[in-house]
């Protein structure tokens, strides 16, 4: 069976009271009422008793709207579960709320690289130097370096490239080492060896 919508118009009888009376929502099921407030309040001269609205065009017309929404939700609640009750309808007032997870920022190992060298203030600047030295040559190596990236086998790359491209000698190398697995990696958490 469908719900049956109907407004009506100071059920409280708050007119003698204030003035104004609410006009509610009516909806009924199987025998149940159940009243949803409009947030509507209208004098008695605002309202139709006969066609059982209020007189003024625009707030029928946005009174109308509010029932086609109950409406909209009942059919496409029976749709969903082939049954419906009136208290299905605290669904539709009082919707789960669903919390959206932010979105990760992702950075790349270049960009954290980058970042820590910006945050190091207290190193002399000699190391500062080595440190930035040691970030270039990994640019010019490959220019974004993901942190899935970084693999035993990425080290050998690098190595490959500061002697053979670079032209570098072995303390050199190895100073470079130092920065990018010391300074950088063992901080990293879960970076694999293979």
């Amino acid at each position: 069976m469908k719900v049956r919508y109907t407004l009506v118009f100071d059920r409280k009888k708050e007119v003698a009271a204030k003035g104004k009376g609410l006009v509610q929502i009516q909806a009924y099921l199987d025998g149940g009422r159940r009243y949803f407030s409009t947030k509507l309040y209208v004098t008695p001269k605002e309202w139709d008793k006969k066609a059982n609205s209020v007189k003024e065009p625009y707030t029928a017309k946005l009174l109308r709207e509010r029932i086609a929404e109950f409406e909209k939700f009942e059919v496409e609640y029976r749709a969903l579960h082939l049954k419906f009750k009136l208290s299905d309808f605290d669904l539709f007032l009082n919707p789960p709320k669903v919390e959206i997870a932010p979105e990760p920022i992702k950075i790349s190992f270049t960009e954290f690289f980058r970042n820590q060298l910006s945050k190091e203030t207290q190193l002399k600047q000699v190391t500062l130097t080595n440190q930035a030295n040691c970030l270039r040559k990994l640019i010019e190596f490959k220019e974004v370096i993901e942190f899935e990236d970084l693999k035993y086998t990425l080290l050998q790359d690098f190595e490959i490239f500061l002697k053979n491209v670079k032209n570098l000698k072995v303390n050199t190398i190895e100073k470079y080492y130092v920065l990018f697995i010391l300074k950088q990696l063992i901080e990293i958490e879960g970076i694999s060896n293979v």
